[in-house]
C-alpha cells in the first residue's frame, strides 16, 4: 500500500511530499491501534476461558445446576467467539470498522499466514480444553431388575399419597400399571375408570377406601388381573401360585359352587332363645347382570334396560313373604319419601362427592329404583331390592327377630325368582367359575352375600379382647352402633335424645359374615348362626355373674 502511494505521489510532484509522509504516519498508527485490540481481545479470551474451567470445575463435586449450565453456556460463547475472529472476512470486516473514514482498506501489520497460525492455535486450545477438562453427560440407564419407582415410574402413573390407605395403593405398582394402563374391555372400560374411588378425593372428604378399585364390567377382572387378582387375593386371604413367566398370580382354589337353597342349612339351633338379644337380622346378595356394564361405567341408555329388566323380575316373584309389593322409581318420589327411606334404610344413599367422582352418580337419579314388598310406606318391608346403585341390584331380606333361617328361606326363593325371569330374557347373572359371583367391589365376589345381625351385647363387649374372639369365631365386628339417629331402633333412638343428641356406649354391635369367596351362601350362614348364638351364650353367662375368658374362645 505504502508503494502504490509512493508510486502515485510521483505524478503530482514534490510539492506533495509531506502530504504524503503525513498520510503514511496515519496509517501506520492505524495499523498499531488495530495490533493493540486484537491482542486485547486475545488476552480477554484466555482469561475468560480461565475463569469459566474454574467455575465449573468448583461446582462440578455439587448438585448445582444452575451455576454449571451458565459455566457451559459462556464456554459455548467463547469458542463462537473465536471461531468468529478465525476468519478472514470477519477479521477484516472488525479492522475495516474501525476507520470508517478511510477511502482505502489498510490491513493490519500481522500476515494473514501468521493471523490464521494465531487464531487456529487459540481456538484449537478451547476446544482441546473442552474435551480434556469437561466431563461428556452421563445418560441414566434403567436396570430391569432394579424395583426403584422413580427410575421406573411413568409419567402417567397415578399420583398416590398418604391420604390414599387401601388395597388399591399397596398393590398399584409402575410395572403394573405399564402392563395394563393400554388395555380396555369390550364395553371400553380402562384402568383410569376402574382406579377412581381410589385415587380421586385424597382429602376433603371421608371416601370408603378399604378396596380403592370398582370393576367396570365382568371383563375387568380378568383384562385387569394383575392389578385386580393381588387385591382379592390379599382381601379374602387366598394363597396363590404364580407360573413362571407369568405376571398374573391366579388364586388356588377349586371352582366356585353356589348354594343357596335353604334346606341345606345344616344347624336347627335357635342363636337367641329368650329374644333379648338380637335386635334385627339384615341378609342382602348382590348381583350384576352378564352383558352390560357395572353402574360405575354403565350409559343411560343400558341403565334403562337394566331397570327394566329388574322391574319385571319383581312382578314375577312367586314367594308368599316376597310378593304384593311395588316398585318404585326414584324420580316418581317426593323429597319427603325419599329422605324418610335413606333414613330407614330402605332405600340408598343420594350421591354425595365420592360417588360422584367414582361414576356412580352420573345421570341421578335416572334408572334407579326401589322395591319393597309392602304397599304402605310407612310400614316396614321385609324386602327390598335396590336397582342400579353400587350394583345392578343388591336383595334385602329384613327381619324384626333372630329368626335368620326362616329369612334366608325368603331370599332364596327371591333370587331363584329372579334368575328365571332374567333367564326368560335371554339374561343371567355375572359369573366366573373360579370367582363366583361377580360384582362392582371385588371385596364381595364370591357368593356376594353378607349376613349381618345387630345384636346386643353390653357386658360382652366390655372384656378385653372381644374384637379377637369375634375373629377366631369368622365373624366380624363391623362398627358399635353409639346412638345414631339414623338408626331406626326404640331403645338406641331414645337413649340418644335423652342424652341430648350426643353419641354413647350401648352395647350393640353389628356382627356380619368375614368370609364370601370360597365358600357357600349356606355354610356363610351356617357360620353366622353359630357364631352369633355362642356369643350370647357367653353374654348370658356374663348376666348370670358367671365369668367369662374371650381369649381361650373361638371356632370349635
Amino acid at each position: 500500500t505504502q508503494a502504490k502511494m509512493i508510486r502515485g505521489s510521483r505524478s503530482i510532484g514534490s510539492g506533495s511530499v509531506l502530504s504524503l509522509s503525513k498520510t503514511i504516519r496515519q496509517s501506520q498508527q492505524q495499523q498499531e491501534k488495530r495490533k493493540l485490540i486484537w491482542q486485547h481481545h486475545q488476552r480477554i479470551s484466555s482469561s475468560s476461558h480461565k475463569r469459566i474451567n474454574h467455575a465449573f470445575f468448583r461446582n462440578s463435586g455439587r448438585k448445582n445446576a444452575t451455576a454449571a449450565a451458565a459455566a457451559t453456556t459462556a464456554t459455548a460463547a467463547i469458542v463462537l467467539m473465536s471461531s468468529f475472529y478465525s476468519s478472514d472476512d470477519a477479521f477484516t470486516t472488525c479492522s475495516n470498522s474501525g476507520n470508517h473514514n478511510e477511502k482505502n482498506n489498510v490491513s493490519p501489520m500481522l500476515s494473514q499466514s501468521e493471523r490464521k497460525a494465531s487464531l487456529g492455535t487459540s481456538s484449537a486450545t478451547i476446544q482441546n480444553n473442552l474435551k480434556e477438562e469437561v466431563p461428556a453427560p452421563t445418560t441414566t440407564t434403567t436396570n430391569k431388575n432394579d424395583n426403584s419407582k422413580d427410575r421406573e415410574t411413568p409419567d402417567d402413573f397415578p399420583k398416590i399419597t398418604r391420604y390414599h390407605r387401601s388395597l388399591l395403593a399397596k398393590h398399584l405398582t409402575p410395572s403394573i400399571w405399564s402392563e395394563v394402563r393400554d388395555r380396555r374391555t369390550s364395553k371400553g372400560v380402562t384402568i383410569e375408570q376402574i382406579i377412581q374411588s381410589g385415587t380421586s378425593l385424597p382429602f376433603g372428604c371421608d371416601p370408603p377406601r378399604g378396596i380403592g378399585v370398582l370393576a367396570g364390567d365382568a371383563e375387568s377382572y380378568r383384562v385387569f388381573a394383575p392389578l385386580m387378582i393381588p387385591i382379592i387375593r390379599d382381601f379374602h386371604g387366598i394363597e396363590t401360585q404364580v407360573k413362571e413367566k407369568k405376571a398374573v398370580a391366579k388364586p388356588k382354589m377349586r371352582k366356585y359352587k353356589s348354594d343357596i337353597h335353604s334346606t341345606h342349612i345344616i344347624t336347627k339351633k335357635n342363636p337367641d332363645p329368650t329374644g333379648d338379644h338380637i335386635l334385627s337380622v339384615r341378609i342382602s346378595l348382590s348381583r350384576c347382570i352378564d352383558g352390560f356394564a357395572f353402574p360405575s361405567t354403565i350409559n343411560r341408555k343400558d341403565r334403562r334396560i337394566v331397570e327394566s329388566l329388574v322391574k319385571d323380575a319383581t312382578e314375577s316373584l312367586t314367594d308368599e313373604n316376597a310378593e304384593g309389593g311395588a316398585y318404585i322409581p326414584i324420580y316418581s318420589m317426593t323429597n319427603e319419601q325419599n329422605e324418610d327411606l335413606i333414613r330407614r334404610n330402605i332405600l340408598f344413599q343420594n350421591p354425595v362427592d365420592w360417588y360422584i367422582s367414582a361414576g356412580l352418580g352420573r345421570d341421578w337419579p335416572d334408572g334407579r329404583g326401589v322395591y319393597v314388598n309392602v304397599t304402605d310406606l310407612d310400614l316396614h318391608p321385609n324386602l327390598i331390592i335396590w336397582c342400579n346403585s353400587e350394583d345392578h341390584m343388591r336383595i334385602i331380606g329384613t327381619s324384626s327377630v333372630g329368626d335368620i333361617r326362616g329369612l334366608f328361606k325368603t331370599l332364596s326363593a327371591t333370587v331363584q325368582d329372579v334368575e328365571r325371569s332374567l333367564k326368560a330374557s335371554g339374561k343371567r347373572f355375572a359369573y366366573d367359575d373360579q370367582l363366583g359371583f361377580l360384582t362392582s367391589c371385588p371385596s364381595k365376589v364370591g357368593t356376594a352375600l353378607r349376613a349381618s345381625v345387630l345384636v346386643k351385647l353390653i357386658r360382652l363387649g366390655q372384656c378385653p379382647g372381644f374384637n379377637d374372639m369375634v375373629k377366631r369365631l369368622k365373624l366380624r365386628v363391623r362398627r358399635e352402633h353409639l346412638g345414631d339417629l339414623n338408626v331406626d331402633y326404640e331403645g338406641v333412638y331414645d337413649q340418644n335424645r335423652q342424652h341430648g343428641g350426643k353419641k354413647r356406649y350401648t352395647g350393640i354391635f353389628d356382627v356380619s359374615n368375614v368370609e364370601s369367596l370360597g365358600k357357600s351362601e349356606t355354610h356363610l350362614i351356617n357360620t353366622m348362626i353359630i357364631g352369633v348364638g355362642r356369643l350370647i351364650e357367653l353374654e348370658l353367662k356374663l348376666e348370670r355373674g358367671e365369668s367369662v375368658d374371650c381369649t381361650k374362645i373361638g371356632w370349635d
